[in-house]
């Protein structure tokens, strides 16, 4: 797999490493096991990963 693409949800009140979501929208068919491993390797950095119901943050980082 050359690349992936994520959806990461940061709530308004997640400050410095924490997130409030990870899911990996491609490839589809592997989804749930690159959902996961991006999920093991942003904890892996020091995030803190709480889905806490808060608003979420959009930013477009498409180039």
């Amino acid at each position: 797999m050359k690349f992936v693409n994520l959806w990461i949800e940061r709530h308004f009140t997640d400050l410095n490493h924490k997130i409030g979501e990870i899911t990996a929208i491609w490839p589809r068919n592997q989804s749930t096991l690159t959902t996961s491993a991006a999920q093991e390797g942003f904890i892996a950095l020091g995030y803190n990963i709480e889905n806490t119901g808060a608003g979420v943050i959009i930013s477009d980082t498409t180039p």
